[in-house]
């Protein structure tokens, strides 16, 4: 596991830092060397899918002492490990916003309306402490973004806005007391269970579940970990697709992409047949334009919280009582009570 995350990491930051080619053909055979590096990734995807089955164990012989408590209980004795990489990738964040509020300058520029998140490199200065800490923090997680398993989706590497924006609203934030409270959680949950468990059972029944509590939380650290290696292959390929969006939309729009990112709305055979002469580039970006306009419908649609079949208001409040026949025969029916 630990050699497969270290060679992935490597060969993303390979692909990272190459020069890329102005030639869409050659573009298109490193993307489909990253795309095939990507799918035969079996040992990433092998601890993404495996790491559960300990975890479940550990949640049904932990619900068997503590009904109906399992999964709190199994959170709380877990939140006391070892920190996942996200788990680390918070913290970090917390120290960041600790380094910003001791540096006046870089504060002033996090807070000043002409921030420019993408030059921050060039706006802050050379001497700033928060600068030197922030590039650390990028130069390791970089790589990850919101809905980040979406290649269209910006990394952080490239718009970090997103990540100055949470660095301003952690101030004041403490990863000791945020660590306090996860031991003190653990310490509770064991004490439940040492309640929980019968005396004669205990002593066994406890070494058990700490070993389950261990091999849980590093298959977890691991799973969080392969799919945090799998976002850096994502980056790779993002970067690589987007030089080959620049290489198309050159044209213009009226023969070819409007922006570099309409590769975005074309799937991997068609941006590659596209590269590789195979499609029209016309057709393709055709294609690109009406699916973009799709996605811009969908996401201003406001979809309804809550659908009822049946006729009849909802009531502004539920009962918290437990339902009566009659209760479920009158909802069923559309009648609220």
């Amino acid at each position: 596991g630990e050699a497969a995350l270290a060679r992935a990491a490597e060969q993303a930051r390979q692909w990272r830092e190459q020069a890329l080619p102005d030639d869409p053909a050659a573009l298109a055979a490193l993307l489909r060397e990253q795309f095939r590096t990507v799918a035969q990734a079996d040992p990433l995807f092998f601890l993404q899918g495996s790491a559960g089955g300990t975890l479940a164990g550990l949640v049904d012989l932990v619900e068997k002492y503590c009904p109906g408590e399992g999964y709190a209980v199994t959170a709380a004795l877990m939140a006391g490990g070892e920190p996942s990489v996200t788990a680390q990738q918070g913290y970090a964040l917390i120290a960041l916003a600790e380094t910003a509020a001791a540096d006046a300058e870089a504060l002033a520029w996090l807070r000043s309306p002409q921030r420019s998140g993408a030059r921050w490199a060039q706006q802050l200065p050379a001497h700033s402490p928060f600068l030197r800490a922030f590039a650390e923090f990028l130069d390791r997680y970089g790589h990850r973004a919101t809905a980040e398993s979406y290649v269209r989706q910006p990394r952080w590497r490239e718009a970090p806005d997103y990540l100055l924006d949470t660095v301003l609203e952690m101030i004041g934030s403490n990863a000791e007391a945020v660590r306090q409270r996860q031991r003190v959680a653990a310490a509770q949950a064991w004490q439940r269970l040492r309640r929980a468990i019968p005396p004669l059972a205990r002593p066994a029944m406890l070494a058990v579940l700490k070993r389950l509590v261990r091999v849980a939380t590093r298959e977890c650290n691991q799973r969080e970990a392969a799919r945090s290696a799998l976002m850096r292959y994502l980056e790779a390929v993002r970067r690589t697709a987007l030089a080959l969006g620049t290489q198309l939309a050159r044209g213009g729009k009226e023969d070819g992409f409007e922006r570099p990112d309409d590769v975005f709305h074309l799937t991997a055979f068609e941006l590659l047949a596209v590269a590789e002469g195979r499609m029209p580039l016309r057709y393709a970006a055709r294609r690109a334009a009406r699916r973009a306009e799709v996605l811009a419908d969908q996401a201003d649609r406001a979809e309804p919280a809550v659908i009822v079949e049946q006729p009849g208001a909802l009531p502004a409040v539920f009962s918290s009582s437990e339902p009566s026949a009659t209760y479920v025969a009158d909802a069923a029916a559309g009648r609220w009570s």
